[in-house]
């Protein structure tokens, strides 16, 4: 049974109701009345239709202690987050061997190393890290040594 409701609203607010309720093709006391419906509706599942899916989900954390910390412990646990730092550590490396300072960049090297260490990066990546170090050293060596002895620079 549909009865009258008379509201007191601002004009400039009456027109915007207009303007909506023309584009979405229903009348003002349609759009009123569904406002009205979603106001009384008592049970949250009504209003929002939660899948079987996500209701097994529900309360699997509640007891959970995971913060921030346990987020960075993870990303920095990843191989792309540790590429950049490696790879300006690298290239400062590179440059002190250049010069050639083989002490300094060994020690740079074990600082970085500590410090990763400290923070908690997982060892495998030490290991990865070590070997390709190592591999570049010696490639470096022998290819330095060849061009003095070619170029007797």
């Amino acid at each position: 049974m549909a009865t009258k409701l008379t509201l007191r609203i601002d004009e400039e607010l009456i027109a915007r109701a207009k303007t909506y309720a023309k584009q979405s093709g229903k009348s003002v006391s349609r759009l009123v009345a569904d406002f009205f419906t979603l106001l009384s509706q008592s049970d949250e599942e009504e209003a929002f239709k939660i899948t079987p899916k996500v209701k097994s989900l529900y309360g699997l954390l509640r007891d959970a202690t995971i913060d921030f910390d346990d987020y960075k412990r993870h990303r920095l646990n990843e191989a792309k987050t540790l590429l950049f730092p490696l790879g300006i550590l690298f290239l400062a490396i590179l440059m002190i061997i250049r010069q050639p300072d083989y002490g300094t960049a060994l020690l740079v090297f074990l600082i970085c190393a500590m410090t990763l260490f400290i923070g908690g990066v997982n060892l495998k990546y030490f290991l990865y890290t070590g070997i390709f170090s190592i591999a570049i050293f010696t490639f470096y060596l022998f290819y330095h040594d060849i061009c003095m002895r070619f170029y007797h620079w």
